[in-house]
């Protein structure tokens, strides 16, 4: 099983060790949200560049899941609310790429870092199985204290 602990942002091939082949590598961006109507049309934005984004419902009250199914690369996957469960490993396993990126619903991604993830992950002598990209939180454009 899988669970994400350090301070940065995950990126994974769910598979562990994979062979290359002379196809490109994609990628799916996993998300577990409860009650993020505020936060998911800004996180969702920032994904149209991904195919595939896999939204983990912990069956919300408000607008998330409509707004969640506004978004054609979206896949919704329901799951009971729980405090701590198994929904990053149940996106995982819905996933269809072997690359997969675990946000949250107040993450944005810049688009540079988008094109480097995917230039490295299709690089054939990138022998790596975790990408560990460090972030940091900005508060009214200044950075936190408690930034990692």
């Amino acid at each position: 099983m899988f669970w994400l602990l350090t301070k940065t942002l995950r990126f994974f091939n769910k598979i562990g060790y994979f062979k290359k082949d002379n196809k490109m590598n994609e990628l799916s961006v996993i998300t577990v949200l409860f009650n993020e109507e505020h936060r998911i049309e800004r996180l969702l934005n920032s994904l149209r560049w991904c195919k595939e984004v896999i939204v983990v419902d912990k069956s919300s009250t408000d607008n998330t899941v409509q707004i969640a199914r506004s978004y054609s690369n979206v896949k919704i996957i329901n799951v009971p609310y729980s405090d701590t469960g198994p929904e990053v490993q149940i996106g995982v396993n819905a996933a269809s790429n072997l690359w997969v990126l675990h946000l949250t619903a107040s993450d944005i991604i810049h688009p540079k870092l988008v094109d480097e993830l995917l230039l490295l992950i299709n690089k054939p002598d990138f022998d790596y199985d975790i990408i560990d990209v460090p972030f940091a939180m900005y508060v009214f454009g200044i950075r936190s204290r408690r930034s990692p």
